[in-house]
């Protein structure tokens, strides 16, 4: 069996594209032959070229936009899935489909591909998505082809229960069937952490670490009320660094000086390699996602909290997240409500794991069971297997 992994990309190696690189050499490190195809709207910049030029079995297929335009690009892009998907025979292939958003071109290419086993993998509820960021060309698109889209296609792989319910329940057809494989990461590719060294009852200075690209649904407004509620305790110093950029940064940077809490928060911006290493060896708890219901979902599946556990730093966020168990003692789960965050809660949890001195390597060996992506691509791999032989069998 041979997977095609089709997914849409920019020219810069953000987040979303590597997260398809790590995928791809996931899968092929389980003996699955796997041809990834990175569909670019225009030509990779020199770092996105320097990573995958030499990944076998990883091509980019480019319909620039300043060329095409932006729906002729999109145009193209689908068609070259149909082109290189009608090459082969339909009971050797598995066609891997990233969703894109759901219009009259992906419908036609999922019509064209009826005789296929098609997957689609999705990360959110979309049209709930589009409809929130107030994107209503987007949304009306999604709420016209997207129920059409998906009784075209074989199944689903939802990243959380929640939003692979959305996707049958949109196909109206029972017999569809999914699969729920959260993200996943890399494990060898973080250092492990050397935490500051804390003995229960002596922590005087908290350091928090939020690492992303902060937007709303992030909730970090929720953190920075809480902090500005504790500096009025004065009880210990507290300091968070926020590492990451976004057109919300601005709104951020007000609320702290609103609230004169400058001295307690830093926005360091972009970091990587030792800076950032060495950020994630000086601060005590890490902060996930703090607004996830503010989308209208209750589960999350955030690549951060997997990058936390691979790191070994503790975190706390505030939805449910099927990868870590409700005991799971290096995660609180704090209030999923638009209330300021407790710090006392956080300070409490701090003092806790960080009098553990081996917590960062029992992280990290949980990390390495049950989040590395060679542990969700084996659970893919079969999925793939079971749907490609029930459509085989109706064939």
């Amino acid at each position: 069996m041979k997977i095609l992994y089709f997914a849409f990309a920019g020219s810069r190696l953000d987040g979303v594209t590597k997260k398809i690189i790590m995928q791809h050499k996931a899968l092929r490190s389980v003996n699955l032959n796997t041809e990834t195809f990175l569909l670019a709207n225009r030509s990779p910049d020199e770092e996105m070229d320097a990573e995958i030029k030499n990944i076998e079995g990883l091509q980019v297929f480019v319909a620039d936009k300043e060329v095409y335009g932006r729906l002729r690009s999109r145009k193209v892009r689908l068609e070259y899935i149909a082109e290189r998907v009608l090459a082969e025979k339909p009971r050797e292939v598995v066609v891997y489909i990233r969703y894109p958003i759901a219009d009259y071109f992906f419908w036609d290419l999922t019509k064209k591909l009826s005789s296929y086993v098609v997957v689609t993998e999705h990360q959110q509820i979309e049209g709930d998505q589009y409809f929130t960021k107030a994107t209503p060309v987007k949304a009306l698109s999604e709420l016209l082809f997207g129920g059409a889209v998906r009784k075209n296609v074989t199944g689903f792989i939802g990243v959380t229960k929640e939003i692979l319910d959305y996707q049958i329940k949109r196909a109206q057809n029972k017999t569809k069937i999914g699969c729920v494989i959260g993200n996943g990461v890399t494990v060898n590719s973080f250092p492990l952490r050397r935490p500051p060294e804390v003995k229960y009852g002596s922590l005087r200075v908290l350091n928090l670490l939020f690492l992303g690209t902060p937007y709303h649904p992030h909730g970090l407004d929720r953190l920075i009320k809480g902090i500005a509620s504790w500096e009025n305790s004065r009880k210990i110093d507290i300091h968070l660094f926020v590492v990451g950029e976004s057109h919300f940064l601005n709104s951020y940077e007000r609320q702290v000086i609103q609230r004169g809490i400058q001295a307690s928060v830093t926005f360091t911006g972009f970091k990587s390699g030792d800076a950032l290493n060495q950020l994630f060896e000086e601060c005590h708890i890490a902060v996930g996602s703090l607004g996830i219901h503010r989308k209208g979902l209750t589960e999350t599946s955030e690549l951060k909290a997997r990058e936390y556990c691979a790191r070994g730093i503790p975190f706390f966020s505030s939805s449910y997240d099927s990868d870590f168990p409700k005991d799971f003692p290096y995660r609180l789960k704090v209030p999923a409500d638009e209330n300021p965050i407790d710090i006392e809660t956080i300070y409490q949890f701090a003092e806790r794991v960080m009098s553990e001195k081996e917590h960062p390597v029992i992280m990290r060996d949980y990390a390495v069971k049950h989040l590395d992506w060679s542990v969700k691509m084996e659970r893919l791999a079969t999925f793939l297997c079971e749907i490609s032989e029930l459509k085989n069998q109706e064939n």
